[in-house]
């Protein structure tokens, strides 16, 4: 369990640099990119930021909402364990996200 843990993290970061890089090349501030896409495939689902936040809290994230909500505005750098479970739980892959 921990193995595949630490390659999901791995995954995610090097997943994280390269939606920086790619939000960059795009010129887009903040990453805003992805994490508009994130807004979008929350209510995709159907889901309030209150009712991701709970379910990424099962995973064990200690995200708020009012900390969902700053990664949707782009006032906060999501961590790898974040966007793991947000992944997942929405259904995407990473690099989904900075699809546009």
């Amino acid at each position: 369990m921990y193995h595949t843990h630490a390659i999901l993290t791995n995954f995610a970061k090097i997943s994280l640099k390269l939606i920086d890089e790619g939000c960059r090349e795009n010129g887009s501030k903040n990453q805003a990119g992805y994490r508009n896409s994130i807004r979008k495939y929350r209510r995709m689902m159907d889901l309030s930021q209150e009712q991701l936040a709970a379910l990424m809290r099962k995973r064990g994230c200690t995200t708020t909402r009012s900390s969902l909500s700053r990664i949707e505005l782009g006032s906060y750098n999501i961590k790898a364990s974040e966007l793991i479970a947000i992944c997942d739980i929405l259904g995407v892959s990473p690099n989904k996200l900075i699809q546009k």
